[in-house]
């Protein structure tokens, strides 16, 4: 959780140094996931802290209680500068905080970080009681020069999967004031200019819901540095960093303002429509998906985004889209492209292709047309022995789909003998008492 970053125009002033900081943790709600900010200012005009006369900020946010289920939290006090609120009640501060390693989904302010650790993080969990939660930290120009040139970064870290399909986001935003500004305004957000490029979207989504360790490489995002570009925070006026944390999927707000800020073909949009249709397949609104994975088709391509088609999964998401809706026939042109793809930039011989020719397989065999479907099946197992080697734990896998396949064609003798060769490597290669084993295990007894 620790990072440093060099600003190359710092070097202008005078005993600049690289500066090391902590996260602020901040945590989606609906899905419960923790997520983390890490917050660095830094003006070049003039120099920026809370007072914004010190050139930069940093917190570590490691004075916060390790445990406790009920310990005070006070704006600008617990740690100053920084004040939470809540959504429901009327929108009071936060009085309370949780001292907890990502284990409970109790709707509370948070300090996060591992069991009895000294490193910490301010997070949340928002349901339906707290409602949506804001956070934010507060600078005040006390210098009489004009302040500009405001550089924001953040580590974005998931501490817990909820198992919620679909990414979430934090979005980030500021405000700039002559008045003071004293609460982060959980209530509004109309007067706030968010940034885009400033927002998190989780990493980690479906599933079983489970604990992460935000500090790996998987869980966390490096977002920024970032310029506030034209912010200037007049002598005497305020400006206030706010990180929001909803409990709604928040993918369309964030789809309209990226729509509104980069224009409607970006590749940002892309993402964010890639990313609102994955969340519409996974709540079986296959409808909605469809057209909004077209479109992210074709704003790649027009953006000359797919040097490496093979790499793109829009195909393949079309062709599953169409599959869940039970339109087999426009589905399977999807499925070869995509394959085409793979072999084209990657080679015949790559694992994307065995992935893309075990798709188009099942897609056969959703049309009846399982003796078209298993050379593919075959071939996918050939690559992986190819490629991982025969006893790797991915051609385990290819084994037993193709066991699968010649058990529905009743060549049991035949599939009874792969199953047993998958199960002789899961237990080399992971162990006897992994999952993966118990599972073939079962399978094997149906052949009994």
């Amino acid at each position: 959780m620790k990072s440093s970053l060099d600003f190359t125009k710092r070097r202008l002033l005078a005993g600049a140094k690289l500066v090391s900081f902590s996260g602020v943790p901040l945590m989606k709600t609906s899905s419960r996931l923790w997520l983390i900010a890490a917050v660095l200012i830094c003006a070049v005009s003039t120099r920026a802290q809370i007072p914004m006369s010190v050139l930069t900020y940093s917190q570590n946010f490691d004075t916060l209680a390790t445990n406790g289920a009920a310990n005070p939290w006070n704006d600008n006090a617990t740690l100053p500068g920084w004040y939470a609120q809540k959504q429901t009640g009327g929108a009071p501060p936060v009085a309370t905080y949780i001292g907890n390693h990502g284990s409970l989904n109790t709707g509370a302010l948070y300090s996060y970080g591992a069991i009895a650790a000294l490193e910490r993080a301010l997070g949340s969990v928002a349901s339906v009681t707290p409602g949506n939660f804001a956070y934010g930290v507060r600078f005040f120009n006390n210098t009489t020069t004009g302040m500009t040139n405001i550089t924001v970064a953040y580590t974005g870290e998931q501490w817990r999967n909820g198992g919620t399909n679909g990414s979430q986001t934090l979005t980030f935003s500021f405000r700039v004031s002559a008045a003071p500004i004293i609460s982060p305004d959980v209530l509004n957000t109309q007067v706030w200019t968010t940034v885009p490029p400033l927002i998190f979207f989780t990493p980690i989504f479906g599933g079983a819901p489970s604990p992460l360790d935000g500090n790996l490489a998987a869980n966390r995002s490096v977002i920024g540095p970032v310029v506030l570009t034209g912010v200037v925070v007049p002598p005497g006026s305020e400006l206030f960093l706010r990180w929001f944390d909803t409990d709604d999927a928040g993918l369309d707000h964030a789809l309209a303002i990226d729509e509104s800020y980069y224009g409607a073909e970006h590749l940002n949009v892309a993402r964010d429509l890639n990313r609102l249709a994955q969340l519409l397949r996974a709540n079986d609104r296959t409808e909605e998906a469809e057209p909004l994975l077209h479109r992210v088709q074709d704003i790649r391509e027009a953006s000359l985004d797919l040097e490496q088609p093979a790499l793109d999964n829009t195909n393949t998401e079309i062709g599953g889209t169409l599959q869940s809706a039970s339109r087999m026939v426009e589905a399977e042109p999807f499925f070869r492209r995509a394959l085409a793809n793979a072999e084209d930039e990657l080679g015949p011989d790559h694992p994307e292709v065995a992935n893309r020719l075990n798709n188009l397989a099942l897609q056969l065999n959703c049309t009846d047309r399982s003796t078209e479907a298993m050379p593919l099946v075959r071939r996918a197992l050939a690559i992986e022995e190819q490629f991982h080697g025969p006893d790797h734990p991915k051609v385990a896998i290819r084994l037993r789909n193709l066991a699968g396949w010649l058990k529905n064609a009743d060549r049991m003798v035949e599939a009874e003998s792969l199953l047993h060769r998958a199960l002789s490597i899961l237990e080399a290669s992971l162990g006897p008492e992994h999952p993966d084993i118990a599972n073939v295990l079962n399978t094997l007894a149906e052949f009994l």
